[in-house]
């Protein structure tokens, strides 16, 4: 593992192209990265939207569901009071 002063000495004995060559490529690595990171992110939100969507489609559900379990309880009632079932 090199040290700070070891990369600054021999940084100080390389030529200006090759110096020019490291930047480009830090900033090539860097671009690369922000460039994985916006893709991440586009898929982030596409799956929060999905989840969204489906946590509406859920809670839709469940009221209708809630709905139609009060409709049979009333109407297992009226059956059992037209058969005379306590």
């Amino acid at each position: 593992m090199t040290t700070n002063s070891t990369q600054s000495a021999s940084l100080q004995g390389s030529s200006p192209t090759q110096a020019r060559q490291r930047l480009e490529d830090a900033l090539a690595r860097l671009e690369s990265a922000l460039d994985e990171k916006d893709q991440k992110m586009s898929v982030t939100q596409s799956l929060e939207g999905a989840l969204a969507e489906a946590n509406k489609k859920i809670a839709a559900l469940q009221d209708k569901n809630a709905v139609i379990a009060s409709r049979l309880d009333g109407a297992i009632d009226r059956m059992k009071s037209v058969l005379g079932d306590p």
